[in-house]
């Protein structure tokens, strides 16, 4: 049942709008339905006028994506949900995970860790969804957690 179920969901992914190559379709059941489900909840303007529900499964989805293929669409997903997205990517920051994001301006056999994605992403979170204009914490769960502490007012949902 998956294997005819699974053709036809990656050309619902590509009728949505999901050209870009992903994992999904190594994926298979709840997974791929999932994948679905983030991609029509993502149109960027409506994330704001989510549900406190939808918001929370968005999110969660958005943090697993932001370790596959599709880790800049993740990454758009979780600055455009900002505040909500910040907790969970300064518990990630410590990760040596390795994710499909490259280290480096040409695709190579370097790519950055969970842990580095997560502070690039929370970095773009205080640039683009915050009013906060002082220095920057270090890279290291406890200075965001510190700056996260004293500085979350100033954060955008």
């Amino acid at each position: 049942m998956i294997r005819i179920a699974l053709p036809a969901l990656l050309a619902a992914l590509v009728a949505a709008g999901c050209t870009g190559r992903s994992s999904a379709s190594k994926k298979e059941g709840s997974d791929a339905a999932q994948a679905q489900e983030f991609s029509s909840l993502w149109p960027k303007s409506d994330a704001a006028a989510l549900e406190p529900e939808a918001r929370q499964r968005l999110l969660e989805q958005a943090l697993v994506g932001l370790k596959g293929n599709d880790w800049q669409h993740a990454q758009d997903v979780l600055i455009a949900l900002g505040r909500d997205s910040v907790p969970a990517l300064i518990d990630m920051v410590g990760s040596k995970e390795p994710t499909a994001a490259s280290a480096g301006p040409i695709p190579s056999a370097k790519v950055k860790t969970l842990g580095q994605l997560a502070n690039d992403t929370l970095l773009l979170i205080v640039q683009n969804r915050s009013s906060y204009k002082g220095e920057m914490p270090a890279r290291d769960q406890d200075s965001w957690k510190r700056w996260w502490a004293e500085n979350s007012s100033r954060v955008a949902s």
